[in-house]
């Protein structure tokens, strides 16, 4: 079962299509089944590209990340040997995607005893059926422009109030930091504290900056999940994310582009790794993408601020809400290599697999080792390769599972269970650990009733670890941006040990709550 899942209903965002062509009854032609292969190959002999040489697969950035940290290139960052590739595909079947770090092609087919003669090649090692159509794909038919188009509410008419007189009316002060006239209001400031002290000097006087607290709030509804992770305190050493680049795999980014707290986001591009097509519009599919986006990337300052507004995204789709079969898992691997070659910082990804449409692919307990479903190997990888991955724990805790799904389990990156305001646990976060007694969750963040961006562009709250890992993902983004020094690993393992429960980590908080200013403090001592 993927852990995209949340408290309320996404069914009609959730449906793609890989044809927008309207037929009637009538003309509807008959739908031909076809199936996907993964063909894992024996090797990457006979490759004409060379880890001396990773400008011709890798972006510069993705090379510079690696050089920061001090890593290799490595035969796992090799593209797959064309020679073998061109072998499979003279066999008839079609070219889907490709995972070099795994060294797996997926292959398309209408007939499956093509698959005899690819298993029967020299260079491929096996061929697993990861997925099979016996219907087109279904239309998501959401309005698109449901943002812009809402019905205007009727206006209910108040009977008229009597102005109050000046020494009556209520003390309010707005305040807009962005402002390039910071004098200005500073001055208004301190004149407001000096006549509000004045007016209640029978009770206890404020300072301007717990006047400030009192009467401007920036982060608006976002505040409690920021100051849970002392993400302020942080904020105000300057650390808001820039120069960092997020990557966030996920099911849709519905309306993202039009809703105005989103219109800051910087995103320097998308891919839908389950549909190609160059008719693929993100956008247009589930919203869930774009909720997590706005977690991280919201920038409407009273109402929406995220974690790490500075920073710049890619937006990148692998989950197929219209079934749920293994191809996702190499969709998943396909973007998390993308995201490693345009020079993705730190990537999230709030889903998670366990509870697949064929029984017999479902995840059993014991493979939750972070080496045994191809997700959680490529996720097992990213810490190698310069990258922070932080991942949803899942939303189980309730169901007979239980337990985190894949690729929670992977080694060296950060799983995300959930709280609530009061820091208790919320009850459908999944429990660790994992089954060679590795510490899962990793840490724990808001994931009860965050606050975020609806389709419509309203702030909401929804419940979910699917909301807890971007909470998180931003303020490590903000904290790596604050100690460039260090490596991926560290940073993985810093934010662990700035956690309320660090001296004794359990199954269900992990390390408990990181104090993100703390590990900013502490990490300056790091080398």
């Amino acid at each position: 079962m993927k852990t995209i899942s949340i408290f309320r209903m996404l069914a009609a965002g959730m449906l793609f299509s890989v044809c927008s062509v309207s037929l009637s009854a009538q003309e509807t032609p008959e739908f031909t089944p076809y199936y996907k292969y993964r063909v894992a190959l024996k090797d990457k002999k006979h490759n004409p590209f060379s880890v001396r040489h990773p400008e011709a697969f890798l972006s510069q950035r993705a090379i510079e990340r690696r050089e920061r940290q001090g890593l290799s290139i490595k035969k796992t960052d090799l593209p797959l040997t064309p020679k073998y590739v061109e072998e499979v595909l003279a066999t008839g079947v079609k070219y889907v995607e490709a995972s070099k770090w795994n060294n797996t092609l997926v292959v398309s087919t209408t007939d499956t005893s093509l698959i005899e003669k690819v298993r029967a090649l020299d260079c491929v090692a096996s061929a697993r059926k990861v997925a099979t159509y016996t219907r087109p794909a279904r239309e998501n038919q959401r309005d698109r422009h449901s943002l812009v188009n809402k019905k205007a509410q009727p206006v209910i008419a108040e009977a008229p109030q009597q102005p109050q007189p000046e020494e009556l009316k209520p003390d309010t002060l707005i305040l807009d930091f962005n402002k390039k006239s910071i004098e200005d209001d500073i001055t208004k400031l301190v004149s407001f504290v000096n006549a509000y002290n004045a007016r209640h000097a029978q009770s206890r006087p404020l300072t301007p900056v717990q006047m400030v607290e009192k009467e401007y709030n920036h982060y608006g509804d976002a505040k409690d999940q920021i100051e849970q992770l002392n993400g302020v305190a942080l904020h105000n050493a300057g650390f808001t994310g820039e120069g960092m680049v997020i990557a966030i795999i996920d099911g849709g980014f519905y309306n993202a582009d039009i809703i105005p707290g989103l219109k800051g986001a910087k995103i320097l591009g998308t891919r839908d790794f389950v549909n190609p097509s160059p008719t693929s519009d993100i956008y247009n599919k589930q919203d869930h993408g774009m909720m997590v986006l706005s977690c991280i990337g919201a920038n409407e300052p009273g109402k929406l601020v995220g974690t790490a507004p500075g920073a710049s995204f890619w937006l990148l789709r692998s989950e197929d809400g219209d079934s749920e079969q293994l191809i996702e898992e190499d969709n998943w691997a396909a973007a998390i290599e993308y995201a490693d070659s345009v020079g993705a910082d730190v990537v999230n990804t709030s889903l998670g697999y366990n509870d697949f449409d064929n029984d017999i692919d479902d995840v059993k307990y014991y493979e939750l080792n972070g080496h045994t479903q191809l997700i959680s190997v490529s996720a097992s990888l990213c810490a190698e390769k310069g990258i922070v991955l932080v991942n949803s724990a899942g939303n189980s805790g309730n169901d007979a599972w239980k337990l985190i799904t894949s690729p929670a389990d992977a080694e060296d990156v950060l799983t995300i269970g959930a709280v609530k305001k009061t820091g208790a646990i919320a009850e459908f976060s999944s429990l660790g650990n994992t089954t060679d007694g590795r510490i899962k969750p990793d840490v724990v963040a808001r994931g009860y009733n965050a606050a975020l961006y609806g389709d419509d562009g309203e702030v909401t709250a929804a419940s979910g670890t699917s909301f807890a890992s971007p909470i998180t993902c931003g303020m490590v983004t903000c904290l790596w941006q604050a100690l460039p020094q260090l490596k991926a690993k560290q940073i993985v393992e810093l934010v662990r040990k700035v956690g309320d429960r660090a001296e004794h980590p359990d199954n269900v908080f992990g390390y408990g709550i990181p104090d993100y200013y703390k590990a900013y403090r502490l990490g300056l001592q790091m080398k």
